[in-house]
């Protein structure tokens, strides 16, 4: 339900900007694409047979990128045209996360890129970029443009807290950590840039910096529950789990949709001997978001630990499967199988 209301959302800011993003063509370039192929009829019905095939192959050819092609410059719909001309960074947005959930990760990182070139401090397209960069494969590319623009633009706090996050998620937490502090000086008042070193902190396993720094967050901004997840956190990795699983508990009773706070209350409570607690947590997760990949990793780990590799290899499966470049979820998948293997 929480998918389906979210995809309702996204219809209704959409329209019809989202819808006229797509446009291609109409008569002219739908018949210049078929190529004078054969129409399938009744007795003609090849694609009834290759159809199914294809799902499961690897397509000869990258149809999107054809059709994006289709429309010559200044041809097409003067009003989808219009519209397009028209579009403000939020519409952009709106488009590329239309995309980003759809895995059209390609057409989705330029959308968000068209909407950060009308506003550089749009986070929202910052965020959704550095997604659609992951799913890509374009990280350097982006890393790359980043760069550039913070160093055009040296007051841009949303800038600096999106290149710190794309440098952690690639494994940089030194000079992740020095974009988002940065990025407080220029912007104290945002605790979205707190909040960004907290998560470098916590990837890194810096429990000592953590619990400081989300301690001072949750004073500064109260009402907000990431600050008390770097809470939790901090707990959780000097050994408070069962103290951390009680705050968690709390964090999700008031936002049972939050995915973090929930996988991370399995980890809690999995790390505390709580095997009930720690499954009903991980099941919360998923719920809230099926393709969460840290959700399936840590819920891989706990297979592990409790010593059922088969269930531990295909949480790792799907976390693969969902990112190809999760690290944690390859060696995961192989120790499972090397688990698997070891047995009689």
């Amino acid at each position: 339900m929480p998918a389906l209301l979210d995809d309702i959302s996204i219809a209704e800011r959409a329209a019809p900007f989202a819808l006229l993003s797509l446009f291609a063509g109409g008569p002219a370039e739908l018949r210049r694409y078929g190529n004078d192929a054969a129409i399938q009829r009744d007795d003609r019905m090849a694609l009834e047979f290759s159809a199914p095939r294809a799902i499961y192959g690897r397509p000869s050819t990258e149809n999107a990128a054809i059709i994006r092609q289709l429309t010559e410059p200044g041809a097409g719909s003067p009003s989808a045209h219009k519209v397009l001309a028209q579009a403000t960074d939020v519409s952009w947005t709106v488009a590329g996360s239309m995309e980003l959930r759809a895995d059209a990760y390609d057409a989705a990182y330029e959308h968000f890129k068209r909407a950060i070139r009308l506003n550089t401090r749009n986070a929202d397209a910052l965020n959704g970029l550095t997604d659609a960069a992951s799913g890509a494969h374009r990280q350097d590319e982006e890393q790359e443009w980043l760069e550039s623009l913070a160093m055009e633009d040296p007051d841009n706090a949303a800038v600096r807290v999106e290149l710190s996050r794309l440098l952690a998620a690639n494994g940089n937490m030194e000079p992740a950590a020095a974009a988002a502090i940065d990025a407080m000086r220029l912007a104290p008042n945002d605790p979205r840039a707190g909040e960004q070193l907290a998560s470098v902190y916590a990837d890194a396993g810096d429990a000592e910096h953590l619990a400081s720094l989300a301690e001072a967050l949750v004073a500064r901004f109260p009402s907000r529950g990431k600050p008390r997840y770097y809470r939790a956190n901090a707990l959780l990795l000097k050994g408070g789990a069962r103290e951390a699983a009680d705050q968690l508990r709390t964090l999700v009773a008031r936002n049972p949709d939050d995915v973090r706070a929930q996988s991370l209350l399995g980890v809690a409570c999995a790390t505390a001997g709580l095997r009930d607690c720690a499954l009903a947590a991980f099941a919360a997760a998923l719920a809230a978001n099926p393709r969460d990949t840290a959700t399936y990793v840590n819920l891989g780990v706990f297979h592990l630990q409790s010593a059922d590799p088969a269930s531990a290899a295909e949480s790792f499966a799907i976390a693969r499967t969902l990112d190809r470049s999760s690290e944690p979820a390859r060696q995961g998948l192989a120790e499972a199988r090397a688990a698997l293997g070891a047995k009689p």
